[in-house]
């Protein structure tokens, strides 16, 4: 995890090319830059006192996959999950790696209450709120005129004002 060229940088995550036993670099996922922050912890421990590193060796316990809806894919020590066991196995191990059982508790709650009860959706009445400022601003850009769905808009499509974040341009 020590860069060759610049020994005092270390690198784990994403932004490090680690390479497991046969050569080829182990995967950006979250298992896997856990386990390399624990062996860095200890590398840069053993480097301060000039002990030797320990490289980092780790097996991939798995893959999933949350795709929504209850649903999740995935491979768990070699085994095929999907559907709502995979979603269930996926929550479960992101819940176990909050810090706290209080933090845990709390979720556990909060997600067995979603199970039950329909998110709540706010939805702004566009058409009341700023009406007069956007059709102020439109007289004002040549060729352009007032859209329901997208505000401002001119024959290239959605315009940018200030004080109407509606658009791209």
């Amino acid at each position: 995890m020590r860069v060759k060229q610049t020994p005092n940088i270390w690198a784990i995550g994403d932004c490090a090319d680690i390479p497991d036993p046969s050569g080829n670099p182990y995967p950006p996922l979250a298992q896997h830059a856990i386990r390399e922050g624990r062996t860095l912890a200890e590398n840069i421990t053993s480097a301060i006192r000039n002990r030797p590193l320990n490289p980092f060796v780790y097996q991939t316990k798995g893959s999933l996959a949350a795709l929504g809806h209850y649903r999740g894919v995935g491979r768990v020590y070699g085994i095929r999950v999907k559907g709502f066991l995979a979603w269930w196995i996926w929550r479960s191990y992101y819940l176990m790696r909050m810090p706290r059982w209080e933090r845990r508790i709390r979720i556990m709650l909060d997600w067995t209450i979603a199970l039950f009860v329909k998110n709540d959706i706010v939805q702004l009445d566009l058409d009341r709120i700023g009406q007069e400022h956007v059709e102020q601003a439109a007289k004002e850009i040549p060729h352009a005129h007032v859209d329901r769905r997208f505000g401002i808009t001119d024959d290239a499509g959605p315009v940018r004002v200030p004080g109407n974040e509606v658009g791209s341009r």
